[in-house]
């Protein structure tokens, strides 16, 4: 797979995908294999922005219970289980918790009839897979088995926990070059490290794109009948010059990886009150005999080019997570490393001390 800059702006093409995410990887091949002519680009590395940032967890929906959303845990069942079949050397099962309390929302009946909810909605998770896919149904454990599975946990303030079963990739920026390399096979042409700085217009339709070559500073142009913006929170910026805008704002969202093994269960524990924040789970996840912890999220309402991590925004991230397991008293020396990425707030929540996130649009 070798960039082409000659044959990019020599040929005429269905469809230009603008950004090398996930989403873009997908668009690209999806088209491609549709019998298009897709031309498919990427300013820095392919997955290098947002996609780059996860929990490496493939989500069954279990979360949406919460909002009655059964249409989407539904999807999100459905998808995990063709992503356990199309990628099944990467991605395998993941045992999940969550600590019981008292509160109504989190205690043991509330929790007991979600888990089942989600069993029966994704009743078909199982079907024609690999037995070592298999997704048991949830269950409810006690206060004595949970000390068990998370060593050193204060489980006085919990009845026990639910269990469930979601998936975790291995590695997703493997995942996400395969899909790259399978869009090229289906016939995309792809290259990195080239730049839209503008668009080419035919009266008030748009014909492609102007390209800068980030490696040379050589300008060219692309031609294509469709143009696929998927630069993610970049996506307002290039469209400075188009009169349609996005109707989101930004929000940090931000994991860490801890230098040891804490369980080999993933763990969803509720943060304290800190800083005037509200409280939020943070999941601590076994991954490659280390730890990862997140999402924290922070609001940005800035240029996501603007963004740095500093050791202040660092601590207070780790802080928070010393008050979900004070035990582990994490210090900036455990952290071995922080990705970052953006994902969308609606407008009207931008300015919100709390981060809401858009999950429909």
């Amino acid at each position: 797979m070798k960039r082409n800059l000659e044959r990019l702006a020599n040929q005429a093409y269905d469809l230009l995908v603008i950004g090398g995410g996930i989403h873009g990887a997908f668009a690209a091949w999806d088209a491609a294999l549709r019998g298009l002519s897709v031309a498919l680009v990427e300013r820095s590395d392919f997955g290098s922005a947002t996609s780059q940032n996860s929990l490496k967890i493939i989500h069954g929906g279990l979360r949406y219970l919460q909002d009655g959303n059964l249409s989407r845990i539904r999807t999100m069942a459905r998808e995990r289980s063709i992503w356990m079949k199309i990628a099944s050397h990467l991605i395998h099962p993941l045992t999940c918790l969550t600590p019981t309390r008292s509160k109504l929302s989190r205690n043991r009946l509330t929790l007991g009839i979600a888990l089942t909810a989600n069993d029966i909605i994704s009743f078909d998770r199982n079907f024609q897979t690999d037995l070592e896919k298999i997704l048991p149904n949830g269950k409810l454990i006690s206060q004595n088995e949970l000390a068990n599975l998370l060593p050193g946990y204060d489980v006085s303030t919990s009845t026990g926990a639910a269990i469930w079963h979601d998936a975790q990739i291995y590695n997703s920026e493997r995942l996400l070059l395969e899909i790259v390399i399978s869009a090229v096979n289906a016939g995309a042409e792809v290259s990195n490290y080239v730049e839209v700085v503008g668009f080419l217009r035919l009266e008030n339709q748009i014909t492609g794109a102007q390209i800068r070559d980030v490696q040379s500073g050589e300008v060219f142009e692309i031609q294509s009948k469709m143009v696929l913006n998927c630069a993610g929170a970049w996506v307002d910026g290039l469209l400075d010059n188009v009169s349609t805008q996005s109707n989101y704002a930004t929000s940090v969202a931000m994991n860490v990886i801890m230098d040891r093994v804490w369980s080999d269960i993933a763990a969803g524990l509720p943060s304290q009150p800190l800083n005037g924040r509200l409280p939020q789970i943070l999941f601590f996840v076994p991954w490659r005999n280390k730890t990862m912890i997140g999402t924290w999220h922070i609001p940005w309402n800035d240029s996501p080019d603007s963004f740095t991590l500093t050791p202040e925004i660092l601590q207070e991230f780790i802080d928070e997570i010393n008050t979900a397991h004070p035990p582990l008293k994490l210090t900036h020396e455990n952290i071995q490393h922080v990705t970052w990425g953006f994902l969308p707030v609606g407008m009207k929540d931008a300015y919100r001390e709390q981060v809401k996130l858009t999950r429909d649009g």
